[in-house]
């Protein structure tokens, strides 16, 4: 199901309209839903929020008080941020529910095409013992790699960060807590450095504060406060300078 809310304003040709769209499913097929905030306030920086219910939103946070509508907020009308999360997704192209099959990678492609940048934080669903299996493990990097080298494929000098996931807690279900820790935190690091991307490390943020996850691993309100603050600091940050791995892949 997608629907969208609209408002006045018009667009420019150097500007997109502030758009959230948050979209999910789960492994029984639930839909997802879509909101666009079309013909708002001109913005001058696009970027696509690529994840899973954590980025999406769960339980008492909903799309509409998920991280990227909190980090919306934070940045103001120069800035559009799009909601392109998939409940259930995960990293590895072998997890249960790829994110490469969801829709929502079209969605993502789509802004960056048009001149957006793209902040992913996937591996949460990857560490669940169902998927982390020794293939799903072996792939992990080769995957995250690839989603890198595919945004920059579809536009080559657009910006892109990997989000260091959060962490679990024991009440979380299926060794995630240790998995995330010992093995995807590892493997997100692995990826950022072998692609020359930046690293937003969430975990450490959300480690600070385990008391935000209330289900043992999705955040609170104020734990997506803590999310979306990482997330708007790394994107107002000044850039970093460029280095010959970056010159090259921009020839």
């Amino acid at each position: 199901m997608r629907c969208t809310l609209s408002r006045g304003g018009a667009a420019t040709a150097m500007a997109v309209a502030i758009v959230i769209i948050a979209c999910g499913g789960d492994g029984a097929g639930i839909g997802g839903a879509s909101v666009s905030l079309e013909g708002a306030t001109p913005a001058f920086h696009q970027v696509a929020c690529v994840g899973d219910s954590i980025t999406f939103g769960d339980g008492p946070s909903l799309f509409s008080t998920a991280w990227p509508a909190l980090l919306q907020s934070m940045l103001g009308e120069d800035w559009a941020v799009e909601n392109d999360g998939h409940v259930g997704a995960t990293m590895s192209k072998g997890g249960d529910i790829p994110y490469w099959n969801a829709p929502e990678l079209a969605s993502a492609r789509a802004w960056v095409e048009g001149g957006g940048d793209v902040v992913i934080l996937l591996g949460t669903n990857d560490a669940r013992a169902d998927n982390w299996t020794p293939s799903n493990r072996a792939s992990f990097l080769e995957d995250c790699t690839e989603l890198v080298d595919l945004f920059r494929a579809t536009s080559p000098r657009t910006r892109v960060w990997i989000g260091v996931v959060p962490p679990a807690t024991d009440a979380a279900c299926c060794g995630m807590a240790s998995n995330i820790e010992n093995g995807v935190v590892p493997l997100l690091e692995t990826c950022a450095a072998a692609k020359d991307v930046p690293l937003i490390d969430i975990h450490s943020a959300i480690v600070a504060e385990p008391g935000v996850l209330f289900d043992g691993l999705h955040p609170d309100r104020h734990g997506r406060e803590l999310i979306a603050r990482k997330v708007a600091d790394a994107l107002t940050a000044p850039p970093r300078p460029p280095t010959l791995a970056t010159i090259t892949s921009l020839r």
